[in-house]
């Protein structure tokens, strides 16, 4: 790489400068970001896992700002690491969307359900009932945030 300037700008361009027209673009140039190791992923699920242990205990003694809490701190470690199709991110998008319903914060829920969405979208056809279910409370928090 040359000196100087932006790094990605700069990888792009040697990228475009190799590439013959019709050839493939070579799958290391990308991603240009590194993939988490194996024990990275593993420790994020596991942190996961634990966490929606703790949500669950919250949830049954009505402690809804502590689920908020826990959703957030997970999602905060979850993204950069776990794929948005990951079924434990996509559980603690659900949750969060949910209880953030519950507490009448409906433009962050509704924020959290299109990502939940977007990552089923992803995993299912379009007539899959889980992606309807999912698509149905995406709805709810977005009519629920235009009426307030």
């Amino acid at each position: 790489m040359e000196g100087g300037g932006n790094g990605i700008m700069t990888i792009a361009a040697e990228v475009a400068s190799e590439v013959v027209e019709g050839d493939p673009v070579p799958i290391m140039h990308l991603s240009l970001c590194s993939q988490p190791s194996e024990e990275v992923v593993k420790e994020v699920t596991e942190y996961s896992l634990a966490a929606l242990e703790k949500i669950e205990k919250a949830r049954t003694e009505g402690n809804y700002h502590e689920v908020v809490k826990v959703c957030r701190e997970c999602l905060e470690k979850q993204e950069p690491v776990l794929a948005d199709t990951h079924l434990y991110h996509l559980r603690i998008l659900s949750l969060a969307s949910e209880v953030l319903s519950y507490l009448q914060f409906f433009d962050e829920a509704a924020g959290f359900a299109r990502k939940m969405v977007e990552g089923y979208m992803k995993l299912y056809h379009p007539n899959n009932a889980q992606l309807g279910m999912a698509t149905m409370r995406g709805g709810r928090n977005a009519l629920a945030r235009g009426a307030h």
